[in-house]
């Protein structure tokens, strides 16, 4: 289901409202976003457009300060608390999760830096720089690349698998932490939040724009509201969902030196069957499958239910210098394959 024209229309005009009071509602505890999208109800997402207010567990002496209109557009309360998904495993492993080493390297798998000994996030894809020598990069989250200690650094090493998913902890080190990007990047007369960051692959056969049970993917598309949705993580692996908002401004707990950061023009996702996505799924890209076309990158999700947030790729791409191109047959060699660390 996507929406219909006089859809749209109205989905515009809630969303020049839903800004204009948005600073005010964010500003009030425990909000953790707003976006225009469509009602949830009983687990599911229905064919109706409101302004959803999300927060964290129950709004206790919140709940009768909380408008049921803005602008006379309804709105819903939805118990939503989005964290990033970078996985403190501390050596225990989740018994569906994808903890292999993979060669060649595509989206979809386990991965962390070095540093990290007792966590992992997503790969999302192999993705190419757009200066000299970026011929295959890794695309994932900032906090799962740098984390949220503000001590990373250009060069820090990339492990597939992480660390903590074998059990000895060694890295197999395939990639260079190169660039990042944490805030909010203005595009197209809007500001769009990106948690994202790129490592260039230093050994290993990799695939650009491949996804394991996904595919070669044909570019890069925009998401909308409705739209059905595909992700690979490293934790709960392939899963669907639709998308239920493109316009949320989603309260992210980033970590220094950035603290908590307003990410606007949200991406968020309600799962088919069950959460959409989980600890460890940070990085994954989001996949429109009737087109095949990458339309966002994941950050985080709620623990209750797994309904997820990510960036807009288009973002992404903008914020990082990055192609991701359509490339069905597009494979990068390896050099020397270094020893293990």
């Amino acid at each position: 289901m996507t929406l219909s024209a006089e859809q749209l229309e109205l989905h515009d005009r809630m969303v020049t409202a839903m800004e204009e009071v948005q600073a005010g509602i964010l500003a009030l505890e425990p909000v953790r976003g707003i976006g225009v999208g469509l009602r949830k109800e009983n687990g599911r997402l229905t064919d109706e457009l409101a302004i959803i207010i999300y927060l964290r567990g129950d709004p206790g002496d919140l709940a009768h300060r909380l408008p049921t209109t803005i602008r006379d557009y309804p709105v819903a309360v939805q118990e939503a608390d989005f964290q990033p998904q970078a996985l403190a495993t501390e050596k225990r492993v989740s018994a569906k999760a994808d903890t292999k080493r993979y060669n060649p390297l595509l989206g979809g798998i386990s991965m962390a830096p070095s540093r990290l000994t007792d966590g992992a996030g997503t790969l999302g894809l192999i993705v190419r720089g757009n200066y000299a020598h970026e011929e295959a990069m890794m695309l994932s989250n900032y906090h799962v690349m740098c984390l949220k200690d503000g001590l990373a650094q250009p060069g820090d090493e990339m492990c597939q698998e992480a660390r903590s998913d074998n059990t000895i902890g060694w890295c197999g080190n395939c990639a260079e932490l190169r660039r990042w990007f944490v805030g909010n990047i203005p595009l197209a007369s809007k500001e769009y939040g990106v948690d994202a960051a790129v490592a260039v692959k230093t050994a290993r056969d990799a695939l650009i724009s491949e996804v394991v049970s996904i595919g070669k993917l044909l570019g890069t598309g925009e998401p909308a509201v409705g739209m059905a949705v595909r992700k690979r993580g490293r934790t709960t692996e392939l899963t669907s969902g639709r998308i239920q908002s493109i316009s949320a401004s989603i309260l992210e707990s980033v970590g220094p030196p950035h603290g908590d950061v307003v990410m606007s023009n949200q991406i968020t996702v309600v799962g088919d069957i069950g959460p959409f996505s989980a600890k460890g799924d940070s990085g994954s890209v989001y996949v429109n499958p009737a087109a095949n076309k990458v339309v966002g990158l994941h950050w985080g999700s709620t623990t209750a239910d797994g309904d997820s947030v990510g960036n807009h790729i288009s973002a992404v791409i903008a914020a990082l210098n990055i192609s991701i191109p359509s490339a069905p047959d597009d494979v990068v060699r390896a050099a020397e394959e270094p020893g293990p660390s």
